[in-house]
């Protein structure tokens, strides 16, 4: 017997229909006794065609269907269905299962070879490629539509496992995606998109084996000599098994999401040490290492061994180069560290002669360049850098310009803030490097990745986010509307071309370093997808607009997908998050790289509800100190690891050797954990995420009672009093006097007018800091003379009348 809201139901024709109309549902075909895969349904609609078969043998041709199937569990919660069945040579055991809480559903095959089999078997997923927006899999091209192109991937472990497709039906956009358990052996795999000679079926997951054989003792055998021979061990060894889920949904990340949740990925971190600590050593060595060039700044690398920059080849090419653009955006760091910390004169010193170098590096048109400092000269390409015609003369590199001047003109707003000091030529010099990228932007809203001195671009590309957020920039200062408006037709082309199709390549500044001669080939990479997510999150803040929360999350969906999704067994270096950096260069990055910015994930968690982005920004923070340089003096970060001589896997090497980043990976490190969209907890009514530490509370008190929404500090100690109706919280923080706590009031049973809040600073009636609109209350406690503070949240305030 079912019940309406049980995951599991039978129509007329005696077919299971697992899953529902909201979230997604899947129905196995029937033919003659057989059943087969079918298909997946959203809204009622089929995403393809029917498979009339589970499996299918490469080569040979050969499909095998199960025979008969019962339904192994059905409740509100969970649903499990059993089919099997023999099918000449394959006796097959499927199992399929579905949470309430997911859209997705888990394949679970085991596989008994009666006779070998000598290919690979691989199982079709239904997918209307004349509907196609896009299919992909993570760091391949694109294929758009009816392109009838065929794709043949052997799956690695530097990426997730996951096809995706985006089909158009009735007008409306839907998503499914198809991929491996990362617990399995989905490295071993085999994934094919054919939308030439498949159409119906363009998705194939491959077994993990390459073929199937039973031991020889048990080739053909019946069932009744089994049973006079004991080989229960040698049976258990031939089976095999493999997993595999198929998610849908109505956007990128609720397809995702599904597949995120159910295929194994480890979501916790092991803690190594406090961002704190990590940030004390990178101040240390930005104070003392010898390699600063006074009245200029940092080269982008130094040596952990001498604190100078690496001259040695290969990587003293670039080692030397000053970078204007990001080591402005960590002189704004700096300056905000010597604002903690007054003593530390020399921060805010280096932070003024960063911003004064980048303004006398600028042309009357806004530009400005990478500066040379073994010639001391502007940085030129030529024969010996790259061999590309395509690539020479183009310097002027939109995303390092639109960097330096977003942060150049928020040091100016700081430093007017915090001293009265009106450095009016680094606002002037800001706004020109801007109003250079407004002017460059064509009618249709595109804008190059490089230009040259006469305003001509090299490529078009995905990673100019940048740009995006110094416009808003501006834009919130002046009211330009001009600067509004070509902001937002950057945003819709940048979006149409690339960001909603996955579109990921030629992000590379310098062309990735091309040197195989004439026009460079599709670079793909994966630079910029944080970079965009953070700037959708920014304009959600600012206008309330539903379309830059979902712009964000999905692409934050493929993020994750285009990122190492486990720790790779017997290395010493974590993984989790290395990225492979291009097609061109294949080293495995830490994931704040290039430009990215990262800072944007406490936010979306907070907003959302949906813990995932904080608990991926807690495993990268933790990947970057990983590579933090611990052996020598000084202690900037490591590029990732090197990579196999196959190019497709790393290994478990240092990269780039005995030189680590000191701006861009180290610089973007302090503005993530720095910046104001930064918090130290995020929680919901039943979760709760510390982002360097464990919690040592249970973040939930009750049903339908207050629970911490974010915290700008350490969340130490949550407890409470039900006798005297009291709930207690300890905040810590090491750098602040104060810190901001948000609680939401969750329906809870005392009225907030009857409720008083008691901090180190005073008393207040509850009512009077709550927001009825998002149902919060904002509190700031402070203590000059201690890290930690104390809040109390008297629910009723009678109750202390009355005591």
């Amino acid at each position: 017997m079912t019940t309406a809201n049980m995951l599991i139901s039978v129509n007329n024709q005696g077919i299971p229909i697992m899953g529902n109309r909201n979230t997604g549902q899947w129905i196995p075909s029937l033919n003659d006794g057989k059943w087969g895969l079918g298909t997946f349904y959203l809204d009622g609609v089929p995403l393809g065609e029917p498979i009339s078969f589970f499996l299918e043998e490469d080569s040979v041709g050969k499909q095998f269907c199960a025979q008969q199937y019962e339904i192994v569990e059905n409740t509100e919660k969970k649903g499990k269905i059993h089919f099997w069945g023999k099918d000449e040579k394959l006796s097959l055991h499927i199992y399929a299962s579905i949470s309430a809480s997911s859209p997705a559903i888990i394949f679970e095959y085991e596989l008994d070879p009666i006779h070998p089999i000598y290919h690979r078997v691989f199982i079709s997923i239904p997918f209307y490629t004349s509907e196609a927006v896009f299919m992909k899999y993570p760091y391949e091209d694109t294929l758009f539509g009816k392109e009838g192109k065929r794709w043949c991937i052997d799956t690695d472990i530097s990426r997730a496992p996951v096809i995706l497709g985006c089909e158009k039906l009735n007008g409306q956009e839907v998503y499914l995606s198809a991929g491996y358990h990362l617990e399995d052996e989905f490295y071993a795999a085999h994934v094919e998109i054919d939308s030439q000679n498949t159409p119906e079926a363009p998705f194939r997951l491959y077994s993990p084996f390459k073929g199937m054989a039973r031991a020889l003792d048990l080739q053909c055998i019946t069932e009744l000599e089994l049973l006079r021979v004991e080989l229960t061990k040698e049976k258990e060894e031939s089976i095999k098994n493999f997993r595999f889920l198929v998610s849908m949904g109505h956007s990128q990340y609720e397809c995702l999401k599904g597949y995120i949740d159910n295929c194994g990925y480890n979501k916790d971190t092991s803690i190594r040490y406090s961002i704190h600590r990590a940030v004390e050593m990178l101040m240390d060595m930005y104070k003392n290492a010898p390699g600063y060039i006074p009245g200029k700044g940092y080269t982008q690398l130094i040596r952990t061994d001498t604190g100078r920059y690496d001259t040695t080849v290969p990587h003293g090419w670039y080692s030397k180069y000053i970078c204007p653009g990001p080591q402005v955006q960590l002189g704004y760091e700096l300056y905000r560290y010597w604002c903690r910390h007054r003593e530390e004169t020399w921060a805010r010193e280096r932070a003024f002669e960063m911003a004064d170098f980048l303004v006398s590096q600028q042309l009357s048109s806004g530009q400005y360049t990478i500066y040379n400092t073994d010639m001391g000269t502007l940085y030129q390409s030529n024969s010996e850098d790259m061999q590309s015609e395509e690539l020479f003369g183009f310097y002027y590199n939109i995303g390092d310009m639109n960097l330096g001047a977003h942060h150049l003109y928020m040091l100016y707003d700081e430093v007017l803030k915090t001293e009265g000091i009106d450095k009016r030529e680094w606002k002037e010099a800001a706004q020109k490097c801007i109003l250079f990228a407004v002017n460059m932007t064509e009618e249709d809203g595109s804008l190059g990745r490089n230009y040259n001195i006469n305003g001509k671009c090299d490529k078009y590309a995905p990673a100019i986010s940048e740009a995006l957020l110094a416009m808003d920039y501006m834009y919130a200062d002046t009211g330009d509307e001009k600067i509004h408006n070509t902001q937002l037709r950057i945003e819709k082309w940048l979006y149409q071309n690339f960001v909603h199709t996955n579109n990921w390549a030629d992000g590379c500044m310098d062309g990735g370093a091309w040197v195989g001669g004439g026009k460079p080939p599709k670079n793909n990479d994966a630079i910029g997808i944080m970079g965009f997510m953070c700037y959708c999150a920014q304009m959600h803040i600012r206008t309330g607009e539903e379309r830059y929360l979902q712009m964000a999350k999905d692409a934050f969906a493929y993020q994750w997908a285009a990122v190492i999704p486990v720790q790779i067994p017997g290395f010493t270096h974590e993984t989790r998050g290395l990225v492979r950096e291009q097609d061109f260069y294949s080293a495995y990055d830490l994931p704040m790289r290039i430009n990215d910015y990262v800072d944007c994930l406490p936010y979306l968690s907070k907003v959302t509800g949906d813990p995932l982005f904080m608990q991926f920004f807690r495993i990268i923070l933790q990947t970057e100190m990983d590579y933090q340089e611990k052996n020598f003096d000084y202690k900037g970060i490591h590029i990732g690891l090197e990579c196999s001589y196959e190019g497709r896997e790393p290994i478990d090497k240092l990269g780039e050797r005995n030189s680590v980043y000191i701006i861009r990976f180290a610089a973007l490190f302090l503005k993530a954990v720095n910046s104001p969209l930064n918090l130290m907890y995020v929680g919901g009514p039943d979760w709760g995420i510390g982002l360097d530490y464990n919690l040592p509370f249970n973040p939930c008190i009750g049903k339908d009672m207050p629970y911490i929404l974010s915290c700008t500090g350490m969340v130490r100690n949550l407890t409470w009093d039900p006798d005297n109706k009291i709930i207690h919280i300890w905040t810590y923080d090491t750098e602040n006097d104060s810190t901001t706590l948000e609680l939401v009031w969750n329906s809870c049973p005392f009225p907030v007018e009857n409720a008083k809040i008691i901090t180190s600073d005073g008393e207040w009636p509850a009512a009077e800091l709550y927001q009825n609109e998002s149902d919060t209350l904002t509190i700031v406690s402070s203590n000059t003379s201690a890290p930690s503070k104390m809040i109390e949240l008297l629910l009723d305030s009678r109750t202390l009348l009355n005591n």
